[in-house]
C-alpha cells in the first residue's frame, strides 16, 4: 500500500497520524507534501521509515510520474481534504486500485468529483450522514465505508467532580480573524460570563502576541494558561487536567469529526461545543457534552449538573475512535476489495 497526502506534519496533525497508524500495520509507503509547521522535508529519518515528504511544489510536480512508475498490483490510499480535479487525471492514469479517505462533509461537488475516478475500491468517511449523502449523490453505497477517525490517546477514566476547568486544543494561529472563527474570543466571552472558569489552551504556534493582549484587555489572564506542548504524553496530560473540552468554532474550520473533541472523549472528558460540525448530533444523541448556537451564552454552573453523566458517557462513546477499531475497519476494507 501506498499512501498519499498533499499536507502532512507527522506526529502533530490528525490525518497525517491516522496514515502512521495504519502504516504501523500495513507496512505501507507515504508519498507527500509537508506545507506547515515549518517541517523539514526529507530528512534521514523519513527515508529510513519509507516516508517521501517534499515540498508543495515539488510534490506537484513528480506525483504524475510517481504514481505510474507503481507496481500495478500496489493499491493507493489517497486522503483528500478537498476534491482536487488535476488528481482526476493522475489516478486514472494506472490501473492500481485506489482507496480515498475524505473527511469533510460532502455535497453534489464532492460526490461528481469521486465518480471520475476510474478505479476507486471504498470511500472512507467518518460519519454515517457522510455515507448517506454520498449515497443520495449516486454513489455505490458497497464502495462508502464508514471508519471513524483514531484518538491518538489512550482510553483511560477518572472519575471526578466539575471544578470548571476546560481545554481547549486545536489551536491554529493567532491572527485577528483566525481568533474570532476559531471560537477563540468566544472561549473568553463564555469566561467573563463564568467567574468560576478557567481555560488551558494547547498551542501548536508561537503566534500568541494578539490575543494574550486580547485576554489581558479584559481582565482574564489569571484564568487562561496557553501551553506549549508538543508531545503525546503533554497532550494527554494537558486534558487530564481539565474537566471538559471547548470546541467553540464559529464557523467550520475543521474535519467533521475534530481529534480535539474526540481525545477528551478518551479520557472521559465532554464536550461545550458549537452546532458547526457534523459531530455536534452525535453529540447531542448520545449525550457527550452540551451543543450551543455560535455565540449563544451558556450557564456553566447550570450544566454542571449533568457533568459525570456526560463524563461516562463520553468515555463510553470514546470506544468507537480506539485506533484498534480505525486499524481493522479500514484493513477489513482493504480485504473485502481484494477478495
Amino acid at each position: 500500500m501506498i499512501y498519499v497526502c498533499n499536507f502532512y506534519a507527522h506526529g502533530k496533525e490528525a490525518v497525517s497520524n491516522e496514515i502512521e497508524i495504519l502504516r504501523k500495520h500495513t507496512r505501507g509507503s507515504l508519498f507527500a507534501a509537508g506545507i506547515f509547521l515549518d517541517q523539514l522535508h526529507l530528512t534521514k529519518k523519513d527515508v529510513r521509515e519509507k516516508r517521501t515528504i517534499i515540498s508543495e511544489k515539488d510534490y506537484q510536480r513528480s506525483l504524475p510520474g510517481f504514481i505510474k512508475a507503481l507496481p500495478r498490483k500496489e493499491p493507493i490510499h489517497y486522503f483528500s481534504e478537498e476534491p482536487e480535479p488535476d488528481k482526476i487525471a493522475v489516478f486514472n492514469s494506472v490501473p492500481n486500485d485506489l482507496y480515498i479517505t475524505m473527511y469533510r462533509r460532502p455535497n453534489a461537488r464532492y460526490a461528481a468529483y469521486l465518480k471520475k475516478f476510474a478505479h476507486i475500491a471504498k470511500v472512507f468517511v467518518e460519519l454515517e450522514c457522510h455515507k448517506d449523502i454520498l449515497n443520495e449523490h449516486g454513489l455505490d453505497p458497497e464502495r462508502i465505508v464508514v471508519v471513524p477517525p483514531p484518538s491518538i490517546l489512550e482510553r483511560s477514566f477518572s472519575p471526578r467532580k466539575f471544578s470548571g476547568k476546560f481545554l481547549f486544543a486545536s489551536w491554529n494561529g493567532g491572527d485577528a480573524e483566525t481568533l474570532e472563527k476559531r471560537g477563540l474570543i468566544a472561549i473568553l466571552d463564555i469566561l467573563s460570563a463564568n467567574t468560576g472558569v478557567v481555560c488551558e489552551i494547547a498551542l501548536r504556534d508561537k503566534d500568541t502576541t494578539r490575543y494574550r493582549n486580547v485576554i489581558w484587555s479584559r481582565g482574564l489572564e489569571k484564568r487562561m494558561l496557553l501551553s506549549d506542548i508538543h508531545s503525546r504524553s503533554s497532550i494527554r496530560a494537558a486534558f487530564q487536567r481539565a474537566d471538559a473540552v471547548f470546541f467553540l468554532m464559529k464557523k467550520k474550520l475543521t474535519k467533521d469529526v475534530p481529534n480535539s473533541i474526540i481525545d477528551g472523549f478518551s479520557l472521559g472528558k465532554p464536550v461545550l461545543m458549537t452546532n458547526v460540525v457534523d459531530l455536534a448530533e452525535e453529540v447531542k444523541k448520545h449525550d457527550l457534552g452540551w451543543v450551543i448556537r455560535p455565540g449563544e451564552k451558556f450557564d456553566v454552573q447550570k450544566a454542571a449538573g449533568a457533568y459525570q453523566r456526560k463524563a461516562k458517557n463520553a468515555f463510553f462513546y470514546s470506544k468507537e475512535f480506539a485506533p484498534q477499531k480505525y486499524i481493522a475497519r479500514t484493513i477489513s476494507a482493504y480485504k473485502a476489495e481484494r477478495v
